[in-house]
C-alpha cells in the first residue's frame, strides 16, 4: 500500500510539475510580442478548435508585432519619443489650428496607432490636436515585453510630459490595455493633471483580464487565473497582482467618461461597475453602455452612439 501511495503521490507531483511548466509558457508568450516584417492572421482565442485549440492551450500563442497596415490620412508628422527607461515610441502628431485642447490616444493589447485612427480622425474633427502612440513592444515602438498596463503605464506618463509643452488642454483616452495604462500612470504621478480622461473597456484587474481571457477558451477561471498572474509576475519582474485599475482610478480628480459594450465577452459587467464606482474623486463621471459592442472600436461599431456620448462629455 506505501508504495502504491508513493507512486501516486510522484505522479500528481509530475502532473503538477507538468501543469506549472504549461502556466509558464501560456504566461511568457502572451507578454512578449515577436518582431516580424510579415503581417500574420490574428488569433483569436475564441476561434480556435480541434488540434489547434489543443496546442495553443499547452503552449500559447505565439504573437507577433502588428506592422502599421494604414496611415493617418490628417496632415502630421511622425517621430519618435524617448521613456525614462530606454525605451523608443513610434508617434503621429496631427495638429489642429485653434485647437481646444491635446487628446493623447493609447491603443489595445496586441494593436497599434493605426488601429485608433478612426477615434483619432474624428477627434481631430472636433476640433482638437490628436497624438497616436504605439506603447513599448507594439507597432513601430522598441522592445518586445508587454506588461498589460504596468510599464506601459510610464509610456503615457511619459507622453503626457511631452505634451505639456503645448500649455493645452490635455485629455487622456484609452482602449482597454490603453485604459488600463492610463489609470496607473494618473495613480503613480501626482503631477499628472489631465483635463479628461476617456476610459473605454478597461478591466478591473489583471486576474480579470485572465478570467476573460480563459472564459474566450472556455476554459476553468480557477485555479488557472491565480496561476497565470503569479507566474507572469515570476516571468516579467513585478507582483502582477497589484495591477489593478478598478483601485487606481481613485486618484483621478477630472470629469471621466467610461464606456463599456454590453456583448463584451472579455470584460465583465461587475468589472466595469467597479471601475465606476472607485471613481469617487472624478469631478464628475459618466458611464456609456453600448448594446451592440464587445470588446472593440466602439466608434466603428456604434458611430452615432460614440459621437453624441464623446461630443457632449468633451463639451461639458
Amino acid at each position: 500500500m506505501k508504495r502504491v501511495l508513493k507512486r501516486i503521490g510522484y505522479g500528481i507531483a509530475i502532473l503538477l510539475l507538468l501543469l506549472n511548466i504549461v502556466v509558464v509558457m501560456h504566461a511568457s508568450k502572451f507578454t512578449y510580442f515577436y518582431d516580424s516584417n510579415i503581417i500574420q492572421p490574428k488569433i483569436r482565442p475564441e476561434q480556435l478548435s480541434g488540434w489547434s485549440k489543443w496546442q495553443v492551450m499547452l503552449t500559447g500563442i505565439k504573437a507577433y508585432k502588428k506592422p502599421i497596415t494604414d496611415s493617418l490620412l490628417l496632415p502630421h508628422q511622425s517621430f519618435t519619443v524617448r521613456t525614462t527607461d530606454g525605451e523608443s515610441l513610434a508617434v503621429w502628431y496631427a495638429a489642429q489650428p485653434q485647437a481646444k485642447g491635446l487628446v493623447l490616444l493609447f491603443h489595445g493589447h496586441g494593436g497599434n496607432r493605426a488601429g485608433i485612427i478612426a477615434e483619432a480622425t474624428a477627434l481631430y474633427e472636433l476640433g482638437y490636436s490628436v497624438v497616436l502612440t504605439d506603447f513599448r513592444a507594439h507597432g513601430a515602438s522598441t522592445g518586445n515585453v508587454c506588461t498589460i498596463g504596468y510599464r506601459e503605464s510610464e509610456d503615457v506618463y511619459t507622453m503626457y510630459a511631452w505634451a505639456l509643452q503645448f500649455k493645452q488642454p490635455i485629455v487622456l483616452y484609452g482602449i482597454s490595455l490603453g485604459a488600463a495604462a492610463i489609470t496607473k500612470a494618473i495613480h503613480d504621478h501626482a503631477n499628472m493633471q489631465p483635463s479628461k480622461v476617456i476610459l473605454d473597456m478597461p478591466f478591473a484587474s489583471l486576474k480579470d483580464a485572465t478570467k476573460g481571457r480563459l472564459r474566450l477558451m472556455h476554459l476553468p477561471e480557477e485555479p488557472m487565473a491565480t496561476m497565470l498572474v503569479f507566474w507572469g509576475s515570476v516571468v516579467r519582474g513585478f507582483w502582477a497582482f497589484d495591477l489593478q485599475p478598478k483601485t487606481y482610478v481613485a486618484s483621478m480628480r477630472c470629469p471621466v467618461l467610461l464606456q463599456w459594450g454590453e456583448q463584451d465577452n472579455r470584460v465583465a459587467l461587475h468589472e466595469t461597475n467597479a471601475i465606476f464606482a472607485n471613481l469617487t474623486h472624478a469631478t464628475s463621471k459618466t458611464l456609456m453602455v453600448y448594446r451592440q459592442s464587445g470588446h472593440q472600436s466602439l466608434l466603428l461599431k456604434e458611430p452615432n452612439v460614440w459621437m453624441t456620448s464623446v461630443s457632449t462629455f468633451l463639451k461639458q
